[in-house]
């Protein structure tokens, strides 16, 4: 059974990325090389990740034996912490793993343009221009407002940004819908 934690997959790749970046001609094509490097660091990421998953786990079935079946009210409140813990580690690893193509890990431009329908449609793109800087400061990544031009009434006219961060093309991708990717 395959799954996004294929430790003995990634620790091949990791280690054939590694010998492939140690060659003396590596520096010879630099786009190459650059793609070499995301990829190199996305999977020691992962697998720093995975292993502090595993540490985690360890340490989480540990306490359940400890405290697990006993009446201190404060032992049982630790452990529904450290497993909530786990759970959002688990899953921010489970997102991240499935970001498996080279632009996934680029940095992204968004760009929000209200449609027809005048002040409503510019007020309505002024709250998407605020919903998704709130998301990607959520997601630890940075911005840059490229372009923005308010609307006289209400709203913008148009907004434009320039995403930066570990993953920002997946996540946006994923999460929002974004389906061009801009060279």
């Amino acid at each position: 059974m395959r799954s996004f934690f294929d430790r003995p997959r990634l620790q091949s790749e990791l280690a054939q990325l590694t010998e492939e970046s140690s060659r003396p001609d590596f520096w010879n094509d630099p786009q190459n090389a650059q793609t070499v490097l995301r990829r190199l660091a996305a999977l020691k990421d992962q697998t720093e990740r995975l292993e502090k998953l595993e540490k985690e786990l360890t340490e989480l079935g540990e306490l359940e034996q400890l405290f697990g079946r006993g009446d201190d009210p404060a032992a049982q409140k630790e452990l529904a912490e450290h497993i909530a813990k786990t759970e959002r580690d688990l899953e921010a690893l489970e997102e991240r793993a499935m970001f498996r193509s080279p632009e996934d890990m680029r940095p992204a431009i968004l760009s929000i343009h209200p449609g027809a329908g005048g002040v409503e449609s510019c007020d309505w793109a002024a709250m998407l221009f605020r919903m998704y800087t709130r998301y990607i400061e959520l997601q630890g990544l940075a911005y840059r407002v490229l372009d923005y031009q308010p609307n006289e009434e209400a709203g913008i006219k148009e907004a434009t940004l320039e995403v930066t961060g570990d993953y920002a093309y997946g996540l946006l991708k994923s999460e929002m819908g974004v389906h061009r990717l801009v060279r």
